[in-house]
């Protein structure tokens, strides 16, 4: 690609001790190139004298003959002075440092630009900043330059200048002696001679440009600023304008001025950070401006990438020269193939009013080649297991690594020998190998050390891996019981790793006793019954003191009735044995299963007035099982709870809310919770044009709102604002708030693309919940939103409840160029908003409720 190139008057450079400068060419036609005698790993001067012709063209074959010598004689870069000597040697229409940019790149050369940082007679120190900053920032922005090269006296600093060139392209090479003051910037050696301290390469997060200008009130122009962690005491130009270079982006930026301080949390900022300052203390974009969103690290092995940028949404955008789409978010993307080496990304953002933004970075493929097999090698990271273990002698474990392929394995099991082959399945730079352990063969009551050995195929070497945590066997009456005791013990079906924790078997209060039957690191695996059990963290029980025996009792009676608002079923628990309940909706059942119970149920008592249940029967499953099923008249309740109660189990289930519906308040009598997802320092997902999913969240939730309280309803926000009341919080505050119905307003976010994983979905816990998950997904599917799905058993805590019918709204992915689009407008929200309310007035009309005549009746 060819940036933009146009003429710019500049200053005068005259060229130092650290140049070469040739003699000059006489005129007539263009030399043969010939090595330079020149050291190597120097700079190289190209000066007007070495190409001056009246002649264009003339002109170009010189700078491209002198671009061949200075390559043949070894130098690494072309110097090329950008003055006013330059411009008065220049044929009409020619560019000298665009014809040496493109004869030094075809040779492999660097070409970089050298300027003089001069003061004009009479032209103030804040006037000169600001021009030189100018002149930089033209010269990284139109030219294919890869270094600047600053000549500056004791008292002009370059450091302003070179950041205004980074902000730009932060890759380039910049030379200034001043510049080694700057913390954490990285010498480039062999760039020029006799000082190579000259030359630095910065990273794009180091360099920060702050217009002070609304901020400063009484005058933004030089003004001293005191920057933490800056390199030097900056002062704003003739414009208002701060550049620093910082050792890296801090998370909160702290700049002073004339006592006045301003903290800037620069965690959402997106490169270049070039902001302006509102009086408020805020930073905002100006114009005109472009931002890269997402891009892979400066060094990566990725061979391809989809780049994300973005601008205003009625600029014109390209990446790397091609034009792209730019979203109503301002958001444009395009997925680039990367080279081996350096690859240079410059996104473009032309404004309807003719100015240009430009952000260019550079990335380097590396190709890493792949590990062979020899010397042996074993990935320490891959070995399994990792945690330490005390298990049964009836359990297996399985060992695993990754390691050289085409090798034979084996373990070493101490004390007592034991020693296991590995099989081996071979892939392609590397092999898996695994076994299984059975612990029957290991003596109970000891702790046991296992070595791993992989061994040269056909002889030779071999190395050695000892796992670093033992496994101890344990005879099952060697192992504690346990207690739990949190409010809230969470027990898991398995170890397996979800995002949001579980499937949990339950929730338990205080006071469950579980027997452990193994440690997994920090987790118990706990018996249920003989062919059930859960694992739970350390940190929800206690130990059970030495004499403590598992609970049991005969369960002989059950009583089912009903209240005044609810049915109640009380299941006699005077031990406290573990239970597991299990909603069953196409069975129109709740069956609550006890262990360490046996049964002597004879006297099975029911009560007239329930609403919901039918029937109670039992089973007893095994010689420690006791089952419970509650048969329902309906599938179509308002919530069930379950917990214990002194002595006993206690079922209740709550009757249908007393709603006086009218033709224009259908929701009158209904109280409806609603939770705008995230909050406070929580954002959730963050879209590709940094839209918050905090923000978005809220804004649909108060829409929500207001559509539910114009239809009749009461409503409970859980957040109205910035905070709200807190995560953990949550879930209790609907419980007591007596909300008839529970909506999670969210937003999805996805990887792999910015239009690929896109759409609308809704969640549920509770089985019986899915009907309204059902009925408010249909109708989100009328706004022309993708299909993601309904989707059951999901374990986001607020919505984790049987006692409220309660479900989560995945509007769309923020992650999705055309969702975003969609969830930034107010249009789309108060749609998605009408269409939540519209799926809940139909699940409303299945329900069984309690009508009262209406006020205007």
């Amino acid at each position: 690609m060819s940036p933009r190139r146009r003429r710019y008057p500049v200053l005068r450079l005259v060229p130092s001790v650290f140049g070469v400068l040739l003699a000059a060419l006489s005129c007539g036609p263009p030399p043969q190139p010939t090595p330079l005698d020149s050291p190597k790993h120097r700079a190289v001067w190209l000066s007007p004298a070495n190409w001056a012709h009246a002649d264009a063209d003339s002109a170009a074959a010189r700078i491209r003959g002198f671009a061949t010598a200075v390559a043949l004689g070894g130098s690494p870069t072309l110097l090329v002075p950008v003055d006013a000597e330059t411009g008065a040697a220049s044929p009409d229409g020619f560019d000298p440092l665009a014809v040496a940019i493109d004869g030094g790149h075809a040779h492999g050369l660097g070409v970089h630009a050298g300027l003089t940082l001069s003061v004009a007679d009479g032209e103030p120190p804040a006037a000169a900043r600001a021009r030189w900053k100018e002149i930089a920032r033209h010269v990284a922005t139109h030219y294919e330059v890869d270094g600047l090269y600053f000549s500056e006296s004791r008292d002009r600093s370059a450091v302003g200048a070179a950041a205004e060139a980074l902000l730009v392209k932060p890759y380039l090479v910049v030379s200034a002696s001043s510049l080694r003051h700057v913390i954490g910037l990285a010498p480039v050696h062999g760039v020029l001679a006799p000082d190579d301290t000259m030359s630095w390469r910065a990273k794009g997060s180091q360099v920060v440009g702050l217009d002070l200008t609304a901020w400063l009130t009484s005058g933004a122009a030089d003004r001293v600023v005191h920057v933490d962690s800056a390199a030097h005491e900056p002062t704003t130009d003739a414009n208002g304008h701060l550049v620093i270079l910082l050792p890296d982006r801090p998370d909160t930026l702290r700049v002073v001025a004339d006592g006045d301080t301003l903290a800037l949390e620069t965690r959402f900022w997106k490169p270049p950070y070039n902001y302006s300052v509102t009086a408020a203390g805020t930073v905002t974009r100006s114009a005109p401006w472009v931002e890269l969103r997402a891009a892979p690290p400066t060094a990566t092995t990725r061979d391809t990438f989809e780049f994300l940028g973005h601008t205003d949404s009625l600029a014109r955008a390209t990446i790397n020269g091609v034009g792209v789409k730019v979203y109503a978010t301002g958001v444009f993307f395009d997925s680039l193939a990367l080279a081996k080496g350096r690859n240079r990304i410059r996104l473009e953002a032309r404004w309807p009013d003719g100015r240009l933004a430009v952000y260019e970075e550079e990335f380097e493929r590396r190709i890493d080649p792949p590990r062979p097999p020899l010397p042996l090698w074993i990935d320490e990271k891959s070995v399994e297991p990792g945690d330490s273990l005390t298990l049964l002698p009836t359990d297996v474990v399985r060992l695993s690594f990754r390691g050289s392929p085409g090798q034979k394995a084996t373990a070493h099991i101490k004390p007592g020998g034991l020693e296991l082959p590995f099989g081996r399945i071979d892939g392609e730079h590397s092999a898996t190998y695994s076994t299984d352990l059975h612990l029957s063969r290991l003596k109970p009551g000891r702790s046991y050390r296992v070595e791993i050995r992989l061994h040269q195929a056909g002889g030779g070497s071999r190395i050695r891996h000892r796992l670093a945590n033992p496994i101890e066997v344990r005879r099952l009456h060697e192992l504690p019981l346990v207690i739990t005791s949190a409010p809230e013990s969470y027990v898991s079906w398995s170890l397996g790793a979800v995002r949001l924790g579980g499937p949990y078997v339950a929730e338990y209060p205080e006071g469950v006793v579980l027997q452990t039957t193994g440690r997994f690191g920090r987790r118990y695996r706990v018996r249920f019954g003989p062919h059930s059990v859960g694992y739970i963290h350390e940190r929800y029980v206690d130990v059970a003191p030495g004499g403590t025996v598992m609970p049991r009792y005969h369960l002989r009676s059950i009583s089912a009735s009903a209240t005044d608002s609810t049915d109640v079923v009380r299941i006699p628990r005077p031990e406290p044995v573990p239970y597991i309940v299990r909603s069953d909706p196409d069975g129109r059942r709740i069956v609550v299963t006890l262990y360490g119970v046996q049964t002597s149920s004879t006297w099975l008592a029911h009560r007239s007035g329930m609403r919901y249940v039918d029937r109670v029967t039992w089973r007893q499953l095994d010689a420690e099982t006791y089952e419970a099923t509650l048969h329902l008249k309906t599938d179509r309740i308002w919530g069930y709870d379950v917990r214990p109660d002194g002595r006993s189990l206690v079922v209740t289930l709550r009757h249908p809310p007393s709603l006086s519906p009218a033709a224009d308040q259908p929701l009158a009598g209904l109280k409806i919770a609603i939770e705008a997802g995230h909050g406070g320092s929580s954002t959730g997902a963050i879209g590709l044009s940094g839209l918050l999913e905090r923000d978005v969240n809220l804004a649909t939730a108060l829409l929500l709102a207001d559509s539910c309280e114009a239809a009749g309803a009461e409503v409970i926000q859980l957040r109205d604002g910035f905070d709200g009341i807190p995560y953990m919080a949550r879930r209790d505050s609907v419980r007591a708030s007596g909300a008839d119905v529970f909506i999670s307003v969210h937003a999805n976010a996805a990887g792999g693309g910015f239009l690929r994983a896109g759409g609308t979905c809704t969640f549920y816990h509770d089985p019986f919940w899915a009907p309204l998950a059902t009925h408010i997904y249909g109708h989100m599917l009328d706004l022309g939103l993708g299909e993601f799905g309904t989707v059951g058993s999901f374990n986001y805590r607020p919505t984790r409840m049987s006692s409220v019918p309660s479900v989560l709204v995945e509007q769309a992915f923020m992650s999705h160029a055309e969702d975003e689009e969609f969830l930034s407008s107010e249009a789309g929200r108060q749609a998605i908003a009408g269409k939540i309310l519209a799926g809940l007035l139909d699940w409303l009309a299945e329900q069984p409720v309690d009508t009262r005549a209406s006020v205007d009746e």
